[in-house]
């Protein structure tokens, strides 16, 4: 590569050094507008844990229920068959 090449290739490493910045710039601004809007990785991540625990806290609420159902409703047919 001659010395006459240099003077272009350094136009376009300042060029591509340039297009670089910018687009780290707008992927910052990107990512503080989505964590401003609540969408930033972590909390997201939070989010989902949270949903997660919730879903699990209401399956175990519903299978109490399910088996107090259960024992409701035995109860009240030995009720009704001793009645008859």
């Amino acid at each position: 590569m001659g010395d006459s090449q240099e003077p272009v290739l350094k136009a376009q490493l300042e060029f591509l050094q340039d297009e670089l910045k910018n687009a780290n710039d707008q992927l910052d601004n990107n990512f503080s507008r989505l964590e401003s809007a609540g969408f930033g990785a972590l909390s997201l991540a939070e989010k989902l844990a949270k949903a997660n625990e919730r879903i699990s806290d209401l399956e175990d609420e519903l299978r109490g229920l399910s088996s107090r159902n259960k024992a409701s409703i035995a109860l009240v047919t030995a009720q009704r068959d001793e009645d008859k």
